[in-house]
């Protein structure tokens, strides 16, 4: 599942726990459902390139796939910084598999 709504996403930041790295900064806040939702911001400030964008999100998706079954219901918004651009996915994968464990 994921977050769609500019509600979800406001409730999400306003409400939520912080956790950042050196790629990314993860918010995430518990909700009322049985699965945890994906939300996605990655700015034009971190990856100017559109191409760029959507590696960070393929990315971020797969580790999130991989990871939902065992998370808690939470609603989880991941940002990326401007250094996520230049790293290798295998780098930002493990940076995401950290943050996940974390928020468990």
């Amino acid at each position: 599942m994921r977050l769609l709504k500019p509600t979800e996403f406001k409730r999400a930041f306003a409400k939520g726990k912080r956790l950042r790295c050196s790629a990314f900064t993860v918010v995430a806040n518990p909700n009322e459902l049985e699965h945890p939702r994906l939300g996605l911001a990655i700015s034009r400030k971190a990856a100017a390139r559109s191409v760029d964008r959507n590696r960070i999100k393929r990315v971020v998706r797969e580790s999130f796939r991989r990871n939902a079954p065992t998370m808690n219901p939470l609603d989880i918004v991941v940002q990326a910084t401007p250094l996520a651009r230049t790293q290798p996915n295998a780098f930002l994968s493990r940076k995401l598999d950290d943050l996940w464990l974390k928020i468990k």
